[in-house]
């Protein structure tokens, strides 16, 4: 069905496409007459990308993050508290990203009068840390992981160390050896030369054999002490990764509020003129929808077919062609049309001059016998 004929069918409901804009457009502007108007300012913020992954979909995820965190609900809360200004979502801070480059054109629409570089600020700051928050934590979570594992192992060592009583098992093992090695030497070669005999001999000897027990005992010691070594070597080291991670993502935290990011444009103060236009602009546009959508409505339910429960058309006069068969469910509008276009059944001529005789066959009628009527 055609859009003209809905229109058509819906009568005087057409109407409502006037009055309704009108009215819806009437009451936006009184709703917002009392709004005062607000200053426009356009800022480009700079978006500070990781230094590790500097291809276009990394950059473009960097910038999408901070931007969809720029004008979240909490971000814009917080940095409207900061200000002692009132932010309100989707109206006051809106966001683009300008072009394929790190750069973000804000908007921020704020009462006339407000520090709107203070406000900028604040809505970054808050943005960063919002956006920041995540990668601080779980850097700050293995730095504390890795303190953890560096002072147990520290603990086990220093607890070998007193069970032990060496400082430096290793450097311990390595004197005590080359001890023993020398006396070992002194004695071999004693005995082979003959200078040495009988209780020198035996004092060498003696002397041997304390300080290989000794390297014995500090051989056990050594290993239990260089596994706890390792460990403390290793725990370090994963330590100082952490910390460089964590000083990192704070680095990044930091340069995403340094100023030289920041470049606030002038501030433009919208009339009051413009605020009603707007606002009944917008009034009258959301009237027009409602209304369309009513008008159609209308016209569809006028327009729906409906059950056609009259009787049956008379008989066509005879030799007359018979009306064309008609569909049980026809329009109100289609019975109209085919009445008009339908004229009365009139007696012909033959019909006239012989009343007698029979329409459907040729011939007298019959008479009905009494009784059988």
């Amino acid at each position: 069905m055609q859009l003209t004929e809905l229109l058509t069918a819906a009568g005087r409901a057409r109407w409502l496409l006037v009055v309704l804009p009108v009215l819806c457009a009437a009451l936006w502007v009184g709703v917002h007459a009392d709004d005062s108007p607000r200053a426009t300012s356009l800022a480009t913020v700079a978006v500070v990308v990781p230094e590790t992954d500097t291809s276009a979909s990394a950059v473009a995820q960097a910038v999408e993050a901070f931007r969809s965190a720029l004008v979240s609900e909490t971000a814009v809360q917080d940095a409207g508290d900061a200000v002692g200004v009132e932010l309100v979502v989707d109206r006051d801070v809106t966001a683009e990203r300008v072009g394929t480059s790190n750069l973000l054109d804000v908007e921020v629409r704020t009462p006339p009068g407000t520090d709107v570089a203070a406000v900028v600020e604040a809505l970054v700051r808050s943005t960063a840390q919002e956006l920041y928050v995540a990668p601080v934590g779980i850097a700050q979570a293995r730095l504390d992981r890795a303190d953890a594992r560096y002072t147990d192992a520290l603990e086990r060592r220093e607890g070998l160390t007193e069970r032990s009583g060496l400082l430096l098992p290793i450097e311990a093992y390595r004197a005590k050896e080359s001890e023993a090695t020398q006396l070992r030497v002194a004695l071999t070669t004693g005995l082979a030369n003959g200078t040495v005999a009988g209780a020198g001999a035996a004092a060498l000897q003696e002397a041997l054999d304390r300080a290989e027990t000794d390297l014995a005992r500090i051989g056990t010691a050594v290993d239990r002490y260089e596994p706890v070594q390792d460990e403390v070597e290793r725990s370090r080291a994963l330590r100082a990764d952490a910390r460089a991670e964590l000083d990192a993502v704070l680095v990044r935290q930091d340069a995403a509020v340094q100023p030289e990011t920041l470049d606030v444009g002038a501030p433009v103060t919208e009339s009051r003129r413009t605020l009603l236009v707007r606002a009944g602009v917008t009034g009258a546009v959301g009237g027009l929808a409602l209304a369309a959508a009513v008008v159609l409505a209308a016209g569809l339910l006028r327009d729906r077919p409906r059950t056609h429960r009259s009787g049956p058309d008379p008989a066509p006069a005879r030799g007359a062609p018979g009306p064309a068969s008609t569909p049980r469910r026809e329009t109100r509008r289609a019975r109209r049309r085919r009445s008009a276009s339908t004229p009365p059944a009139t007696p012909t001529a033959t019909e006239a001059d012989t009343p007698d005789q029979d329409p459907e066959h040729d011939g007298p009628r019959t008479p009905t016998p009494v009784g059988r009527r």
